[in-house]
């Protein structure tokens, strides 16, 4: 048995099985780094799955399309159903990314929490001059901008045309841009667990150096007082 694709159909599913792989990979290992599944982001696979199925059961004649009121040749029901299969899969990765950028976030937030700002200029000046802003500026941006072509292919999804998928392009090379911002927080945060020893140490180093010194001026204060106590006695 063979299913057949015209050649617009055939270069949407070219474009979901792609795209699939992609995301896939993204899901995998979002789920390696949180240990734990991301429910709407399994959600978008399901409903993704759910269009493709409904494809495969038109073109192997196991859903019947009413003639009476829709001809196949202009409804163009496979492609109808290939757009949003995209776009479900679309937003499966935006919610990965969205998810990833915050695991990293507070897990970067919780390896540096109770180090003092001399601690973190001193040994990890690139934490302040360089990733704060990351994510404080050039993550948020992204992700702004992620979420607008988000809605854009929503929009899509209600066209009723045969457009191919050119017309997600853009926004799938603003998901690959995203994906390398999230790629580069996680390379900060393993950067974070790779000098949290340092900073431990000079931390600890830094604290017996100031307890050293502030027993070391309660002594001159004590000596001084007492020096002081000695020459008013023998002067009165």
């Amino acid at each position: 048995m063979r299913i057949e694709f015209d050649e617009g159909e055939g270069q949407h599913f070219k474009e979901i099985v792609a795209f699939y792989l992609e995301v896939k990979e993204l899901m995998i290992y979002a789920e390696e780094v949180a240990d734990e599944s991301f429910t709407p982001a399994t959600e978008e696979f399901r409903y993704a799955f759910d269009h493709l199925m409904r494809v495969f059961a038109f073109k192997l004649n196991l859903k019947k399309l009413d003639l009476k009121t829709v001809k196949p040749a202009e409804d163009g029901y496979a492609i109808k159903n290939l757009k949003p299969a995209f776009s479900h899969l679309y937003r499966a990765g935006c919610d990965l990314l969205g998810w990833l950028s915050i695991i990293f976030r507070e897990r970067v937030g919780d390896e540096l929490k109770g180090f003092s700002a001399g601690t973190l200029h001193e040994i990890f000046p690139k934490y302040y001059h360089e990733i704060k802003p990351y994510f404080e500026v050039v993550a948020p941006k992204e992700a702004a901008k992620l979420r607008d072509e988000k809605d854009i292919a929503k929009e899509n999804n209600k066209e009723e045309n045969n457009k191919d998928f050119r017309e997600y392009k853009k926004v799938v090379e603003n998901f690959r841009e995203y994906n390398e911002v999230v790629e580069k927080l996680g390379s900060y945060y393993e950067e974070a667990l790779k000098i949290k020893p340092s900073l431990i140490e000079y931390e600890n180093k830094t604290k017996n150096e100031q307890r050293k010194s502030l027993l070391t001026q309660i002594i001159i204060t004590i000596l001084a007082a007492v020096v002081g106590g000695i020459i008013v006695f023998f002067l009165t």
